[in-house]
């Protein structure tokens, strides 16, 4: 059997901020391979995301490693997030989230470590919107945290 292979590892975080439900609203999108392979490595058995047996599991089991590599302090208050619902186009998955609820922040410490633990050559793209400004950064394994500030 074949094993597809890319040239890169990238995966991009877009966030917006929802001031009316005061919550982050936004997507993940991971290559779909290397993510399997994560979540393989950290539940100890074998996940399928293109055809999920149980996608009510599935969804619980993104939503576990996603809060585990991805977080967000405002204040140092950590939001996590709930999956809403994941798809597939082509090789990426696309996995929507929503963040717990939190009243307008300023200052944003993001920690995006995924896939980092599989693959060191990773680049974690995060891009935020609050209140009409955007902002984007590219993290690495070096370069795991930064902190985005809308004032």
């Amino acid at each position: 059997m074949f094993s597809f292979k890319h040239p890169f590892y990238l995966s991009v975080t877009d966030l917006k901020y929802n001031l009316n439900t005061k919550v982050f609203e936004g997507s993940v999108k991971l290559f779909t391979n290397d993510f399997e392979k994560a979540l393989k490595n950290e539940l100890k058995q074998s996940v399928d995301l293109l055809h999920p047996k149980d996608p009510e599991q599935t969804k619980k089991w993104i939503e576990q490693y996603i809060n585990k590599h991805l977080v967000i302090k405002s204040q140092a208050i950590k939001l996590s997030f709930k999956v809403l619902g994941f798809e597939n186009e082509e090789e990426a998955l696309w996995t929507y989230v929503e963040s717990t609820t939190y009243p307008k922040p300023e200052n944003l410490e993001i920690e995006n470590s995924l896939l980092f633990e599989l693959l060191p050559e990773q680049s974690n793209i995060v891009q935020l919107e609050l209140l009409g400004k955007k902002q984007n950064y590219k993290l690495s394994k070096a370069e795991q945290k930064h902190l985005f500030v809308f004032k």
